[in-house]
C-alpha cells in the first residue's frame, strides 16, 4: 500500500507542477487570468477495507488544500505563464494551445510530446484532469479554474 499511496503522490504532485508550469504561444488565452474554483476527487473500484481510511486522508487532503483556494493562473501575450499560489509567483513557464488544449512546457521551444500534460479549455474554464489506477482502485482528480 506505501507503494501505492507514494506513486499516487506522485503522480498528482507532478499534475499540480504542470498546473505550475503552465506552457504555450500567443492565443485566445493571452491577457486572461484564471482562478481556482474547484477540486473533485473520486475514486472508482472497490476499496479494500483496510485501505479506506488512508484513501479517505488522501481524498481530504486534496479537497481541503487551502493551496489551490489561492491560485491563479496569468497568461501573457509572449507565450509565457505566472502562475501564483497564496501570491508567491512560480518558476519562469511557457503554453502552447492547440484548439481547447493548453500543453504544459518548461521551455518556448519544447516540442509536444504524447504524454506531456496539458489543461482543457471549456468555455470560461480552464480544467486539469488526471487519473492513476492501482489495486483495482482508480483515483480521478479534476481542478477547475475560471476566468
Amino acid at each position: 500500500m506505501k507503494k501505492f499511496v507514494v506513486g499516487f503522490v506522485a503522480a498528482f504532485v507532478a499534475a499540480m507542477m504542470c498546473v505550475c508550469f503552465v506552457a504555450c504561444g500567443a492565443s485566445a488565452l493571452a491577457g486572461n487570468t484564471y482562478s481556482y474554483v474547484d477540486i473533485e476527487v473520486k475514486v472508482d473500484g472497490n476499496v479494500p477495507d483496510e485501505y479506506k481510511d488512508m484513501v479517505d486522508m488522501i481524498i481530504n487532503s486534496f479537497e481541503n488544500n487551502s493551496n489551490f483556494e489561492n491560485m491563479t493562473m496569468t497568461f501573457n501575450s509572449d507565450g509565457t505563464v505566472v502562475t501564483k499560489v497564496s501570491g508567491e509567483e512560480s518558476e519562469k513557464a511557457y503554453y502552447k494551445q492547440e484548439g481547447d488544449k493548453v500543453y504544459i512546457l518548461e521551455s518556448a521551444d519544447e516540442e509536444i510530446a504524447d504524454d506531456t500534460e496539458y489543461l482543457t479549455i471549456s468555455g470560461d474554464e480552464l480544467i486539469m484532469s488526471n487519473e492513476e489506477s492501482n489495486l483495482g482502485m482508480t483515483f480521478k482528480i479534476k481542478i477547475t479554474f475560471k476566468k
